[in-house]
């Protein structure tokens, strides 16, 4: 009787490690697909000197809003009832963190190579280290906020229908 019970919580610490371990690599590869797609999408907009535009800009961060949607409809089965909120803002605080990153070492690699395709983003001109610090702290912190605010759009989307 005394293994069955053993067994039966090492089965299910398995399964939580499990899960720990897909819910990170999940998160870590959204978060770089996502990145890398909203990276794509503010360089071609820079390219058509569209960089300014802040209406397209905000189109970018779709990209991520659906990648977090998509991770908590996935997850949402394989968390027990009532810790799908704490859950879920992990998951959004998690791909909206790697995200940032992936879009700040693109934006750093850009302005490396050419810091004249930063220049459309602001009207101020990012020509030394302290201007493009400023800028990638704000793209940071603008990722993540964007990131946590859709993740709590989307949760109160599961909260009040019965999709749960």
């Amino acid at each position: 009787m005394d293994d069955a019970i053993i067994d039966d919580k090492q089965t299910k610490i398995t399964k939580e490690k499990a899960n720990e371990y897909e819910f990170y690599e999940r998160g870590i590869r959204n978060g770089l697909v996502s990145g890398l797609m909203i990276s794509t999408y503010l360089l071609i907009l820079r390219a058509f000197n569209q960089g300014g535009n802040m209406s397209l800009k905000i189109l970018a961060f779709l990209i991520l809003t659906g990648a977090i949607a998509y991770e908590i409809k996935q997850r949402k089965e394989q968390v027990k009832t009532g810790t799908l909120f704490k859950k879920g803002i992990l998951i959004g605080m998690f791909i909206s963190f790697i995200a940032a990153s992936t879009i700040l070492l693109f934006e750093s690699a850009v302005f490396l190579l050419d810091y004249e395709w930063l220049v459309p983003m602001f009207k101020n001109k990012i020509t030394g280290v302290i201007e493009f610090a400023t800028f990638a702290s704000i793209m940071f912190l603008e990722t993540i906020l964007y990131g946590l605010i859709s993740t709590f759009i989307i949760l109160q989307y599961y909260k009040t229908s019965k999709v749960r």
